[in-house]
């Protein structure tokens, strides 16, 4: 047996699927979050898009920190071609920061015509970035409920930070719908 029998390249898949290859998926993935929590945002970038590249499923949610490493970076394009990558997600993580993303790109007809599905969708999400306090949520979940107040809350904690009072200004004009 030859030690390049184990040798990882990045050309390969690697699908969550295939139960041999989560143990490598798990520990990269938990590597690009240490990258994360040093701040090294551009070795963090290159870990998850290499998960993405491998496992374009992404089974992991490798796109959620991505999407925080590229706001860190200001690669707002990169956000928005994440968001086509993953069009059919839903999620407060991709639609809401999809929108954010166009915003801080002033693509503002396509962050108006995306607005309505995110409102049906996240209201609460919206209406904790507009009320823009974290200490009067009230609130700290012990589960993650899709499109609920928890999914709000950890979208507002985690995110809340890269919305400037622009697009805080473009959510006002769609409050109530």
């Amino acid at each position: 047996m030859f030690i390049s029998e184990y040798y990882i390249s990045f050309e390969l898949r690697l699908p969550w699927s295939y139960l041999g290859n989560r143990p490598f998926l798990r520990l990269y993935f938990f590597f690009g979050q240490t990258y994360m929590y040093m701040k090294d945002w551009n070795k963090a970038r290159e870990v998850f898009e290499n998960i993405i590249w491998m496992n374009p499923t992404d089974n992991q949610g490798a796109r959620w920190e991505l999407i925080k490493v590229y706001f860190e970076l200001k690669k707002f394009e990169s956000i928005t071609k994440l968001c086509e990558l993953y069009k059919d997600e839903f999620s407060a993580l991709m639609s809401v920061n999809c929108i954010l993303a166009l915003l801080k790109l002033k693509r503002y007809k396509k962050a108006e015509r995306l607005i309505k599905d995110v409102v049906k969708h996240h209201a609460i999400t919206l209406e904790y970035i507009l009320e823009g306090k974290a200490d009067e949520l009230d609130f700290e979940p012990e589960y993650f409920i899709p499109f609920g107040r928890s999914e709000g809350y950890f979208y507002f904690r985690d995110f809340y930070e890269y919305w400037d009072q622009d697009s805080i200004k473009f959510l006002k004009k769609f409050e109530g719908i």
